[in-house]
């Protein structure tokens, strides 16, 4: 049976396997592992959104002016919100309902979910931490996590 694009990402929730071109059948990738591994080759890192109310992995770290990308892999509905206290003083809030504060979002509880196969990406232009969580999940399930944004390490010139 072939696969193309669309088929596989309409069914990305479904936890299928399909076999991967070239590799003779033998070794099988789910449609959430394919969906990552593209959504990897254009962010600097990925968090998946899980049905356990996590996010996975809980903590990334990306260098200054880099991008996460979350990516709902599962049915529940989730919500990518900064905590406003627990961002760097420089950077500009954020949330997956591009919503001006956290006061704002969590009014808003309904805008800016995320549903099965969604995403939400955000670039980072401040060094520092970075403390986000689901609104829906947040008190009973303690979906929080972290970015932590790093300097680029500049190369001197050592010749002496």
């Amino acid at each position: 049976m072939a696969y193309d694009r669309r088929t596989i990402l309409a069914s990305v929730t479904a936890g299928v396997t399909v076999p991967l071109a070239g590799c003779g059948g033998s070794e099988l990738q789910t449609e959430t592992e394919i969906r990552r591994d593209e959504l990897e080759a254009e962010h600097d890192a990925v968090v998946q959104m899980t049905d356990g109310n996590d996010f996975v992995p809980e903590t990334v770290t990306i260098p200054v002016g880099g991008s996460v990308v979350w990516f709902n892999s599962g049915e529940s509905e989730h919500t990518v919100t900064a905590y406003e206290n627990r961002i760097p003083d420089d950077a500009e809030y954020f949330d997956s309902g591009e919503h001006e504060s956290e006061a704002r979002a969590r009014e808003d509880n309904g805008t800016g979910v995320l549903r099965g196969g969604d995403t939400y990406s955000y670039t980072f232009e401040v060094p520092g931490e970075y403390e986000y969580f689901c609104i829906p999940h947040e008190e009973y399930s303690n979906m929080v996590g972290t970015v932590i944004v790093e300097e680029q390490a500049t190369a001197t010139d050592d010749t002496s």
